[in-house]
């Protein structure tokens, strides 16, 4: 009962840990800096988002620790890529898509009027 009750409480500290691990291995996986940058703006993309659906019915920090520990081992595991490069498309990525959901002009898949 306690353990189960531990990592309940704790769940988004171990989710973080192991989005930190498959971050870093998809980074050592791909060999091309041009597929670094590819994978994290799609990446950064995607976390917009999900930061975007959760702000408003859950608390946000911890998905914001989770995206971080993404970005986080993806920057550890991408050793051919420029650090700098993949920090400023992974933020573009998200504030481009975070924005487009805010200002709709992206639509969830379930909302009304998604599908005419």
């Amino acid at each position: 009962m306690i353990k189960d009750q531990t990592v309940l409480e704790h769940w988004a500290e171990i989710l973080a840990t192991i989005i930190l691990l498959v971050g870093f291995f998809i980074a050592l996986l791909i060999r091309s800096p041009f597929l670094h940058y590819i994978v994290i703006t799609l990446s950064g993309l995607l976390c917009g988002r999900v930061l975007y659906d959760k702000h408003k019915t859950q608390p946000i920090f911890p998905f914001v620790m989770i995206v971080t520990g993404f970005f986080l081992g993806f920057m550890l595991g991408a050793i051919a890529a420029n650090k700098l490069v993949i920090m400023i498309l992974f933020l573009f990525g998200l504030t481009l898509s975070y924005q487009a959901h805010k200002r709709g002009y992206i639509g969830f898949y379930k909302t009304t009027g998604f599908i005419k």
